[in-house]
């Protein structure tokens, strides 16, 4: 299998050879990351089994609800047990830095992964 999602970047969804095909089917979960914190993400990734490819669809959210309205973070990545978090952690940050939007006065801020299994047809892409 290929161990190199979003290891040294972050591997899109987007940017997948479109010849493989990628079954999208199982349900989405949700996670609450409640921020960027690195041991937060180690954990999530460590706790993915081996030879599993997780879809990841982050986003911020000021009501602690994921059902509610929701700020975009970015386009959906794939990630498995072997990725990077500290580089997860510093892209999400990074994200949130440059999305230009501001909290109001005593606001706050949720971190939430929306996340699926995923299965391509191909094991050596």
């Amino acid at each position: 299998m290929n161990n190199n999602l979003t290891q040294t970047h972050i591997s899109f969804l987007s940017t997948i050879d479109r010849k493989l095909k990628i079954d999208k089917s199982e349900k989405y979960n949700y996670f609450n990351l409640y921020s960027w914190r690195l041991q937060i993400i180690t954990r999530f990734i460590n706790a993915i089994k081996d030879n599993d490819i997780i879809l990841i669809f982050p986003f911020m959210t000021t009501t602690k609800r994921p059902d509610d309205a929701y700020l975009r973070l970015s386009d959906q990545f794939l990630v498995n047990n072997k990725s990077n978090p500290r580089l997860i952690c510093d892209f999400l940050e990074s994200q949130w830095n440059n999305c230009g939007f501001e909290l109001l006065e005593n606001e706050e801020a949720w971190l939430y992964i929306k996340y699926k299994k995923v299965y391509i047809n191909d094991i050596n892409f």
